[in-house]
């Protein structure tokens, strides 16, 4: 199982529904697993905007270009956790980045990002 203190990227993978979490393993990322529900600590967002907008041109639809990136603080916490935060998404469709919601305020970073129920919460 992979240890918490871990630094990993994580992204949802659409083709099981879950959160596909990867770290280095002898030097080379690699999936390492796959989470319900997980928290990371001290998280950058990183994505290419122009591979999404290549793909979504080609008509690629299920390509990963975009990443949560921490440190792995915790699966499986309690729901209210994410009631405490805002929900924040990636939609490179309609914008490029990543941003709250309810704001609509481009974020690059968070202390503290809870994923649970195929969304993402940002403190």
């Amino acid at each position: 199982m992979l240890a918490i203190g871990t630094k990993v990227k994580v992204y949802r993978n659409l083709n099981n529904g879950m959160f596909s979490i990867k770290a280095k393993i002898d030097g080379k990322e690699k999936v390492i697993g796959y989470a319900d529900s997980l928290t990371l600590t001290d998280v950058t967002f990183t994505g290419s905007h122009s591979k999404a907008q290549s793909d979504i041109q080609n008509g690629a639809h299920r390509s990963v270009h975009a990443y949560a990136i921490g440190t792995l603080a915790s699966f499986n916490d309690s729901n209210e956790l994410a009631s405490m935060m805002r929900l924040a998404t990636y939609k490179p469709k309609e914008r490029a980045g990543f941003y709250i919601v309810s704001t609509n305020q481009e974020i690059n970073e968070s202390k503290l990002v809870r994923f649970e129920n195929q969304k993402m919460y940002v403190v």
